[in-house]
């Protein structure tokens, strides 16, 4: 029984902490994603 909850409860920790890093570089992720797009569009329109 207690190795199931010990895989159970260590499953959960590692999903948070991975939850929290993937949160913290999201957004930075979308800013450059917005950037680069919001860059071609210029190059299209004044390239």
């Amino acid at each position: 029984m207690l190795p199931a909850v010990a895989t159970f409860a260590w499953y959960f920790i590692v999903r948070a902490i991975a939850h929290r890093v993937i949160m913290r570089f999201e957004p930075v992720d979308a800013d450059l994603r917005n950037e680069r797009i919001r860059e071609q569009r210029l190059a299209e329109i004044y390239g």
